[in-house]
């Protein structure tokens, strides 16, 4: 049987074709296995600590939507308890660059950008207290007659 060059050709195609998806397969297993932070995108997020989180895999789902923050090299770590603190202390990098607008080699996304609005500072007449509350809950205290 004569081999032609385009068999050859073609063998080699597959070859690499096939190396190429293996370690792609294996690079995604590999980013699988990692503590990730993610912030989240859908709903608002509530409080500082509600708007990153920590991981193995993304947590979206139930009506809430998260995505992975850049760069990369700050938002994944091993999957170890060292690992697990080092993404909560890079969380927490975030959310107060975030907070505070910090410049740097990259750009913090703004809390304020993220953030519900929904929560506001009320005088209660029946009591003279002031209270935070968030507007769901004074509709619905309003609706009641309170």
């Amino acid at each position: 049987m004569k081999i032609t060059s385009a068999a050859c050709a073609f063998a080699v195609t597959l070859y690499i074709a096939a190396t190429v998806s293996s370690q792609i397969v294996h690079a995604q297993q590999l980013s699988e296995n990692k503590w990730k932070v993610f912030r989240k995108t859908h709903p608002c997020a509530e409080t500082l600590r509600d708007w990153y989180t920590v991981a193995d895999r993304n947590p979206s789902g139930g009506g809430n939507a998260f995505e992975q923050p850049p760069p990369l090299a700050m938002s994944e770590f091993p999957l170890t308890a060292g690992g697990f603190s080092a993404a909560q202390t890079s969380a927490d990098v975030y959310r107060l660059g975030g907070f505070l607008e910090l410049q740097s080699p990259f750009v913090f996304r703004r809390f304020r950008d993220d953030c519900c609005r929904v929560w506001g500072v009320w005088w209660l007449p029946s009591t003279g207290a002031m209270t935070i509350r968030n507007i769901h809950d004074i509709v619905a205290l309003r609706l009641a007659g309170t």
